[in-house]
């Protein structure tokens, strides 16, 4: 966002700061916060729907603020200006709409930070296609595709960086986890667009996975075989969270689990933290380890 502070206007051949330069700052703002809602609310809902759904609300406001500001003058006076409308609204739809489906699909697929990270990539694309127009491009918009990509950068490394600073090393302790056998459950509904890559991250010290099915609409169940899980329970009807967690206990306790760990396949836990977890319980350091969210570090 500090990036969006070089952006200048030259008024009488002099630099000067523009108030503009504030509307990128509050749309990275937005973007970060609508990614949060979206993340930990909306991840069930089709990323087509979830779109439809920010732009009912978006809609109507523009059409007032177009009416407000002349548009209608406009559009009977100004030659050319229909197509020009015209023009506007086929860059909405195959720009702007599309692009806003595909960020809700990569908020299905990561996390909220790395997906909102991208949107900042904006700027650089911007000023791509001013030089592309013939724009000049000087000095202060050479720092803020360099500001913008080292945030990107930093953003997306952040993670790792606090994960390694955070978590205990579980490697002295993980001798004393063989021979217990180890089973990741998965409570599934609508889990096709995150389950592969849910599923992939799972770390080899786990013996067997088992993913149940609440009735979802979408093709989860299909996703699941094609992965090689093995041991999947579908549930005829939708018994809720509570009935899906029940099916999951008992088909652990079935497998002759000793260690049963739940992961939501919806990505919202990283499996990287599976290994520290799995350490603790099987070095009878805690009974029971609870991942959180929103509180964050080790506790």
């Amino acid at each position: 966002m500090l990036s969006a502070l070089i952006l200048v206007k030259r008024g009488d051949g002099l630099p000067a700061w523009s108030s503009y330069a504030v509307l990128p700052i509050l749309g990275a703002v937005g973007y970060g916060i609508s990614g949060h809602i979206v993340k930990r609310y909306l991840y069930a809902l089709p990323p087509t729907a979830t779109s439809a759904f920010a732009l009912t609300f978006v809609g109507p406001i523009c059409i007032v603020l177009a009416l407000g500001s002349g548009l209608p003058e406009t559009l009977r006076t100004v030659p050319h200006a229909w197509s020009a409308l015209g023009y506007v609204a086929l860059l909405a739809s195959l720009s702007s709409a599309f692009a806003f489906v595909l960020w809700n699909v990569l908020l299905q697929k990561t996390t909220a930070l790395h997906a909102s990270s991208v949107t900042y990539l904006m700027p650089v694309v911007a000023i791509g296609w001013g030089i592309l127009d013939g724009e000049h491009v000087g000095l202060p918009q050479m720092a803020t595709i360099l500001a913008v990509l080292s945030g990107v950068y930093l953003v997306n490394s952040s993670e790792a960086w606090y994960l390694s600073r955070t978590l205990p090393h579980p490697s002295p302790y993980l001798h004393h986890v063989r021979g217990q056998k180890v089973v990741v459950v998965l409570p599934a509904y609508r889990a096709a667009l995150t389950l592969k890559q849910t599923y992939s991250e799972i770390p080899s010290l786990v013996d067997d996975v088992v993913l149940v099915d609440d009735k979802s609409p979408d093709n989860t169940v299909e996703v699941a075989r094609g992965l090689g899980i093995k041991h999947i329970v579908i549930h005829e009807q939708n018994k809720g969270y509570g009935g899906n967690q029940k099916s999951c206990y008992d088909k652990a306790k079935e497998l002759g689990a000793d260690i049963v760990v739940m992961l939501h396949p919806d990505y919202q836990y990283t499996p990287k933290l599976l290994v520290s977890m799995i350490a603790s319980i099987g070095n009878d350091i805690y009974p029971v380890v609870f991942g959180s969210r929103i509180l964050g570090g080790v506790r």
